[in-house]
């Protein structure tokens, strides 16, 4: 699990983020500079209001293995124009 703002405005340019963490707090990664990719490896995961917001250089999320996803708004608000998101075509996502 990853608070509010845990990395918040940090230098990462990538994660690798284990199936251990299945909820991401808001604004978690939130103007994060460098950041450039994350990968989720497990199954279940929640991803709270504007976790991403303004990483500007993000513009690969994946999530290979992933069967049910909660996105909430403005989750990847203000990231690269060129940003991708990859889910399997067997995932059941929830927007809220």
């Amino acid at each position: 699990r990853f608070e509010n703002e845990t990395f918040s405005k940090s230098a990462i340019v990538r994660m690798l983020i284990p199936t251990t963490v299945k909820f991401v707090g808001s604004e978690c990664f939130s103007g994060c500079p460098n950041l450039q990719t994350v990968e989720f490896l497990g199954e279940n995961i929640s991803l709270e209001k504007s976790c991403f917001m303004d990483s500007i250089k993000l513009r690969l999320v994946t999530f290979p293995n992933v069967k049910q996803i909660k996105i909430e708004e403005d989750a990847f608000e203000g990231v690269s124009e060129n940003f991708s998101l990859f889910l399997p075509n067997t995932v059941t996502i929830q927007f809220k």
